[in-house]
């Protein structure tokens, strides 16, 4: 038995004795607060830090993944797709390692549950943001394994703690942590699944709806920064996740 099955197995018993005095007892982890990797996506790629620095720790992780975990000559002469369309950091730093990139349609003009291309068309999907969009997320995947090659990637990225947010022509349906993605993508190995946030950035930028991540006059990178609430997860509040996966 381990540690931490014993631990609970122990609140199990002290819950029982407490319950008996009128007094609820509940065991719960402790935020356990990482910084950041330094360093991070190159200039280059381009980042938009006033409008998208919510997913830069995102982008970093991801691209740190991608160079340490599989290293540039994995993509070199790859073909990629971003399904969806975004703001194109990811397709960026996938033809920085060398693969070729083209972008679809922008959601919801494309049918992430009902994909036109054939069968292994692609040695790499890119589905950035869009998960949350879509009313049945596990045909999604069904999609993105029958037009993905053998050991071919996807990178998928979404939101956790994040307003319902849409353009009117589509819906906001899900939230993902990454013990969802897992799940989600259970038939695939798993390189990655994490998330970024802390409960210090959304107390800033829920404390006024207008300087939440969809108001109209949004925290800046840099007020985060002097804040010193930007470069660490407290593994626990999550505001982005993703997840980086192979068709096995």
């Amino acid at each position: 038995m381990s540690s931490k099955d014993a631990l609970f197995k122990l609140n199990k018993v002290m819950r029982a004795a407490f319950e008996k005095l009128g007094i609820e007892l509940q065991l719960m982890p402790i935020p356990k607060r990482r910084v950041l990797a330094s360093g991070g996506v190159p200039v280059a790629l381009g980042i938009d830090y006033s409008t998208n620095w919510l997913r830069i720790p995102m982008y970093t992780a991801i691209f740190s993944t991608l160079s340490n975990n599989l290293g540039g000559d994995f993509f070199k002469g790859k073909v990629a797709v971003e399904i969806g369309g975004s703001e194109g950091t990811i397709v960026r730093m996938l033809k920085s390692f060398g693969a070729t990139v083209s972008v679809a349609p922008d959601y919801p003009r494309i049918d992430v549950e009902n994909l036109f291309y054939p069968q292994e068309a692609f040695d790499i999907i890119i589905l950035d943001q869009i998960f949350e969009h879509l009313q049945h997320p596990w045909k999604a995947v069904e999609q993105i394994k029958r037009v993905l090659k053998q050991n071919g990637l996807c990178i998928c990225t979404s939101v956790f703690i994040y307003p319902i947010h849409h353009a009117g022509n589509y819906g906001d349906y899900y939230r993902f942590s990454p013990a969802g993605f897992r799940s989600l993508f259970e038939d695939f190995k798993i390189i990655s699944a994490e998330g970024w946030g802390n409960a210090e950035v959304l107390r800033v930028a829920y404390n006024h709806s207008d300087r939440g991540p969809e108001g109209t006059n949004p925290i800046t990178k840099n007020e985060a920064e002097h804040l010193g609430i930007y470069d660490y997860t407290d593994a626990m509040n999550y505001m982005m996740t993703w997840c980086i996966v192979q068709k096995v």
